[in-house]
């Protein structure tokens, strides 16, 4: 992973209890990512994980840092959505 922002960006877990389950990042402190769905894990708990657990996904929502776990659930449907009519496209192609 680049050092670039990656503030706002979704992302796949890869590793642990949420592997496969889609978030956003919220910020980067010490070395980690602090990441929120909305649901299981909520803004105002974000759960710190290692860069390497995660895999960015080709969708960004810039006001994820100070959204509501409402809002953190539409920015990951929206992304969810993104990313199926991507494959949609590209299956078609």
């Amino acid at each position: 992973m680049t050092r670039e922002s990656v503030s706002g960006r979704a992302a796949r877990i890869t590793a642990g209890r949420g592997a496969g389950r889609i978030v956003l990042i919220l910020r980067e402190e010490e070395g980690r990512l602090l990441v929120a769905d909305g649901r299981r894990i909520r803004a105002e708990k974000p759960k710190a994980k290692n860069q390497r657990h995660l895999v960015l996904l080709p969708y960004r929502a810039e006001e994820a840092f100070a959204a509501s776990n409402r809002r953190l659930r539409e920015l990951i449907r929206q992304a969810e959505e993104g990313i199926m009519d991507r494959r949609d496209y590209s299956a078609k192609g």
